[in-house]
């Protein structure tokens, strides 16, 4: 599997005479491609058809060569108004899997899961006509970012605004889906779990999985002052690293608290960006803030 490898949220032109991506395009993620020995761009695209509103598909550039590569193929999820992607990976079998946000009549957001076939095209025989929705919470943004699993089944992670069962609680979720894109009903509760709820923040931006079943979350995580395994008397952002148990419990061997996590505060507040996974050790970088009086 292919690990992401380009980050952005821009807008960007083409060629007028160049079918697929133009004005007004998004592009969310991409990831290098490596297509009969010749490297090239693979993009997730939210594609405008009306104000405001996208289509997903894929799009690919070989360097020097602005013409794509891939079959246009936009999908919409019939009873949404809009999709956007939000992360993209490449398959061993050199197909894509892409997770993003449908946004439905009522306003309630989903989680989206689509594959691709190596060429560009829908892969049909995969969840529901090529995907998957994914429960929604309404005011949050879930659905940041998806892997493969060594069993190939995947694991898709973000946040939720809200709990089914406690309105005023946040918390990372966490689903697992089979590799036909049915739900893998014997992870959490019917596929999905639910992680350290609190009154405050918890974003989850980042998997990675570990050859061991267990996977890794990165992700940023609000606290109160003087909360127990912070590392700080400060309240406020923390960068953090989660561990989990392929079963989805925490993994309270990893971390200073013995825990399950690891914090990172920065100064005054720091968020979590990107974390590379390199051997045993663990790289992230994340973005923080000072003023001086």
């Amino acid at each position: 599997m292919y690990k992401r490898q380009t980050i952005s949220s821009t807008s960007f032109n083409v060629p007028a005479n160049q079918v697929g991506v133009g004005t007004g395009c998004k592009t969310t993620a991409a990831v290098l491609d490596y297509n009969g020995g010749n490297e090239r761009t693979v993009f997730a695209v939210a594609f405008p058809f009306a104000p405001n509103r996208y289509r997903i598909f894929i799009h690919a550039y070989n360097p020097g060569a602005p013409s794509t590569t891939l079959n246009i193929t936009p999908w919409q999820y019939p009873g949404a108004i809009s999709a956007e992607p939000t992360d993209i990976v490449r398959l061993g079998d050199g197909s894509f899997i892409v997770v993003g946000i449908v946004t439905r009549q009522n306003g309630i957001t989903a989680g989206c899961v689509i594959k691709y076939n190596a060429d560009g095209t829908i892969d049909n025989s995969f969840g529901e006509q090529g995907s998957y929705i994914l429960n929604g919470r309404h005011g949050g943004t879930p659905w940041k970012d998806v892997t493969q699993l060594p069993n190939h089944k995947y694991l898709a992670v973000g946040n939720v605004a809200f709990l089914p069962t406690a309105l005023t609680k946040k918390a990372l979720i966490v689903n697992r889906f089979n590799s036909d894109g049915s739900i893998d009903t014997s992870f959490g509760t019917n596929g999905t779990l639910y992680a350290y709820t609190s009154d405050y923040s918890r974003l989850a931006e980042q998997v990675h999985p570990l050859a061991n079943g267990k996977f890794l979350i990165g992700g940023t995580y609000e606290n109160y002052q003087n909360e127990p395994g912070i590392g700080t008397g400060t309240s406020g952002a923390k960068a953090t690293i989660f561990r989990f148990n392929a079963d989805g419990s925490p993994d309270n061997s990893f971390g200073m608290a013995n825990n399950g996590r690891l914090h990172f505060s920065g100064y005054v507040g720091l968020s979590f960006v990107e974390m590379q996974v390199i051997d045993d050790s663990i790289y992230m970088a994340g973005n923080t803030f000072f003023h001086t009086g």
